[in-house]
């Protein structure tokens, strides 16, 4: 700027300070879109893949040594013009309980997976950019589809063996 070097250092401090600020916040906000814009292309290929990764391991639940569980998964789209799918989970233990259910909600080109358990809403799965990838950011952190999955159906096995809630 003109006349910046007639001025007081402090205050030529003062402003590259107020400068930099500016410049980083600009950063940061061209950081959140391009995240935004990222989560909202790839965040259908997430839940493809979280709910292949569900159905693979509640299918599996039969195969789990020293206990007597079921689990199923199924996927309800709302239509032919709906953006919004549903991931139905069920673990059921082979002796006289009740099956404990989950729902995963997504909207296509969401932020975040809604879910229940037992038809109650729990804490959001929100997507998150990470490098080239999206996670999906869980109680222990983010995780990839597979594990994040994993982690699910693990939590609903605990559930329906104690018959507590998550």
């Amino acid at each position: 700027m003109a006349g910046q070097e007639n001025l007081p250092d402090w205050i030529q401090q003062r402003n590259f300070q107020h400068d930099e600020a500016e410049r980083r916040k600009a950063e940061k906000l061209q950081r959140n879109q391009d995240d935004a814009h990222f989560v909202s292309k790839h965040g259908p290929e997430f839940w493809a893949q979280l709910t292949d990764a569900i159905h693979r391991n509640t299918r599996a639940l039969e195969h789990l040594k020293g206990e007597s569980l079921k689990g199923s998964s199924s996927l309800e789209t709302g239509g032919e013009n709906s953006k919004r799918q549903t991931c139905h989970v069920q673990v059921i233990p082979t002796r006289p309980n009740e099956p404990f259910v989950m729902d995963l909600i997504y909207t296509m080109g969401a932020f975040e997976i809604i879910r229940f358990y037992a038809h109650n809403e729990s804490r959001p799965i929100r997507l998150l950019r990470e490098t080239e990838v999206i996670l999906g950011d869980e109680a222990s952190g983010p995780l990839t589809a597979e594990k994040l999955a994993e982690r699910l159906v693990q939590d609903m096995v605990k559930v329906a063996k104690s018959n507590v809630s998550i």
